[in-house]
């Protein structure tokens, strides 16, 4: 079992990283859409700090042996989501920037026609 300092010590951080978050979303310096994999790990904590028996009852149902197992297990899981959710979004900004860099060059071609243009109709005058 969690030593009580210890307990409430990580129930202030856990509720402090919360409060964060929401926070964060309400001045929206974090999108709403991934708001949802930082608040299942805040709540994941918060019951890992309020009930810390749960750890032993979820290694039992899993059969591990060790309950800091179940929770390396669980970071492990969670850190796989959040890069998961990371690369995803670095996937989508890649393909935007492709579309962007060739409307870019499309850009610069018209430009250069024009330009082209409006040399040989002042030349020609």
């Amino acid at each position: 079992m969690l030593d009580r300092n210890l307990q409430i010590i990580l129930l202030i951080v856990t509720l402090s990283f919360l409060v964060y978050i929401i926070n964060m979303v309400r001045n929206k310096k974090l999108e709403l859409r991934y708001i949802l994999i930082w608040l299942l790990t805040a709540v994941g904590l918060l019951v890992i700090t309020i009930l810390p028996g749960a750890i032993h009852m979820l290694s039992a149902m899993l059969h591990i042996v060790e309950p800091v197992n179940t929770l390396f297990l669980a970071i492990i899981f969670f850190l796989i989501m959040i890069i998961f959710s990371l690369t995803k979004e670095v996937s989508r900004h890649f393909v935007k920037i492709g579309t962007l860099v060739q409307e870019i060059g499309l850009l610069k071609l018209e430009i250069e026609a024009l330009r082209k243009q409006v040399t040989d109709n002042s030349e020609s005058k």
